[in-house]
């Protein structure tokens, strides 16, 4: 067994007879790989029936796949910068860098349907531990993702602009993931749509904004009270 996922709504009829994982606006799925009987790339995507006939659930499905998947389709993680000089006939793609932050290529060593390593169990903490913090995955196409750390600059508004216009110019429709950008916050171990993530920081920075507010306020209303009473002690000693 090993994971695919796919767009939810684009897929919502075939999602009608395949049991599957919703994750966030995709949806993961269960494939039979079949290579070695068919003896080239070849899969089979588990559906209800199949599933009844085998006598399982889904969930059970689910964790025979995100234990298999792992080890028989291990996620292969490069630099973008080598997989770019692999495609135009250079050095083999090497291995992630020690290097300073980079953009990294998520994918399986086969380099098909490998966006299913983001449902791998410790596929995103294993990221972020490689990264050193929170990151952007922008879904390339239903075979990678792009890894981008998150430095507290990047505009989520441009990834997603540079997503949407990679899908219209770039990546065959069949092949198209999302136009969406998500986020991996490695503090609290949440992978989500990037534009949830911005509005819960937006709501953090407000209500710090409003407890400093209310802070200085605070301190305000102590020292006019402060000189309200030193006020009111002279006017008793001037009467005196």
């Amino acid at each position: 067994l090993f994971i695919e996922v796919v767009n939810t709504d684009r897929n919502e009829e075939m999602l009608k007879n395949v049991p599957h994982k919703n994750i966030e606006d995709l949806s993961a799925v269960c494939r039979i790989d079949a290579s070695r009987e068919a003896g080239y790339g070849a899969s089979v995507l588990v559906n209800n029936k199949m599933m009844a006939a085998f006598g399982i659930t889904a969930a059970e499905l689910f964790a025979d796949a995100e234990q298999m998947a792992p080890i028989s389709h291990p996620a292969k993680v490069v630099t973008l910068s080598s997989m770019v000089n692999e495609l135009i006939g250079g050095d083999p793609a090497e291995e992630v860098s020690s290097g300073g932050p980079q953009t990294l290529v998520a994918t399986v060593e086969s380099k098909t349907l490998g966006a299913g390593i983001i449902d791998y169990p410790d596929f995103m903490k294993d990221m972020a531990d490689q990264i050193g913090g929170d990151f952007f995955v922008l879904p390339s196409s239903i075979h990678e993702v792009l890894i981008m750390p998150d430095d507290g600059v990047t505009s989520l508004q441009g990834l997603e602009d540079m997503v949407h216009e990679v899908n219209r110019t770039q990546v065959d429709p069949s092949e198209q993931l999302s136009d969406n950008v998500y986020h991996y916050d490695s503090k609290e171990r949440i992978f989500e749509l990037g534009s949830k993530f911005e509005d819960k920081k937006a709501e953090k920075d407000l209500s710090k904004a409003q407890g400093r507010e209310k802070t200085e306020k605070a301190s305000i209303r102590k020292d006019l009270d402060k000189k309200k009473n030193e006020r009111s002690k002279a006017e008793v000693k001037f009467a005196e």
